[in-house]
């Protein structure tokens, strides 16, 4: 989680600020740094709360975060100017604060993601189970010129939802849908939209012709694409094509969205079975 290193980080650098006393340009730098590690856990603390809340719950939970906070303010300004009085000094008042960080950190170390549950054995002659819902926004896109147009969103269960409108395009190149779709062109197509012009969304957008043949051929080979803050920044997807019925190369494929605050990689690509089920399912009422 973003939290326990930022959390970690602020707690030692309290600490060091303390013993670099003597030097101070040392010291203050510390203490800066203190600050920003202390600070900078905010957004993901409160994405993690309601990621975290049973559902109808998660706006309790978030008041009573605040609430804790609010409380924590008063008595901990209140215990470190009493421990300065004390013969404990300065000292005494930077451990305070560096080991109530560290116990933060610990805190939010014990958190774990709930477990899944494991696969039933379907009866002999029974319908296979359906895939257990992910929570995320599921998106279908087509290729329109060269970008991926969004033809079909749902929306998810998180508490933290990610809104895409139908309607909406984005460059192919910089989308899981587009990856997945271009991968699985005849190689003169393929070529057609790789030498067209690549258009930068953010930062992380692959550009390069050459780095994206070299992905476009892994997408083929694995049979899904992935995309990090490629054409969003905070969100990354997976996505993998809808078979097309006559055997052609799939005008279909299906993603699904994550906020990078609250979805690792991995845990996002474990999604990948559930969505080629998905996608051979489409398939399959296609054929009708």
């Amino acid at each position: 989680m973003a939290v326990r290193p930022w959390l970690a980080a602020g707690g030692l650098a309290l600490f060091g600020s303390y013993a670099a006393g003597p030097h101070f340009p040392a010291a203050l730098a510390l203490l800066v740094v203190a600050g920003l590690c202390l600070y900078a856990p905010y957004g993901p603390c409160f994405a993690l709360v309601t990621a975290l809340a049973p559902a109808g719950v998660s706006g309790a939970a978030v008041a009573l975060v605040n609430s804790l906070g609010a409380l924590g303010s008063f008595a901990g300004t209140y215990l470190v100017g009493w421990i300065r009085g004390t013969s404990l000094g300065d000292g005494g008042a930077f451990a305070l604060m560096a080991a109530g960080t560290l116990l933060s950190a610990a805190l939010v170390l014990a958190v774990r993601e709930p477990r899944t549950p494991p696969a039933r054995v379907p009866r002999p002659g029974s319908r296979p189970p359906r895939e257990p819902h992910t929570g995320l926004p599921a998106i279908a896109g087509i290729l329109s010129d060269r970008d991926v147009l969004l033809v079909l969103t749902a929306q998810g269960t998180q508490h933290l939802q990610l809104h895409s409108a139908e309607g909406t395009r984005n460059a192919w190149h910089a989308t899981s849908l587009g990856k997945a779709l271009v991968a699985a062109l005849p190689p003169n197509e393929r070529e057609e939209l790789l030498t067209a012009g690549l258009r930068q969304a953010t930062d992380r957008t692959p550009t390069d012709p050459d780095a994206l043949r070299a992905e476009l051929d892994r997408v083929r080979a694995q049979g899904w694409a992935e995309a990090d803050e490629e054409s969003e920044v905070g969100v990354r997807s997976i996505a993998v094509p809808v078979p097309a019925p006559t055997g052609d190369a799939p005008r279909l494929a299906v993603s699904l969205s994550a906020a990078v605050a609250l979805t690792e990689p991995d845990a996002l690509r474990s999604h990948v079975p559930a969505l080629h089920a998905c996608a051979e399912e489409i398939a399959a009422h296609m054929d009708h």
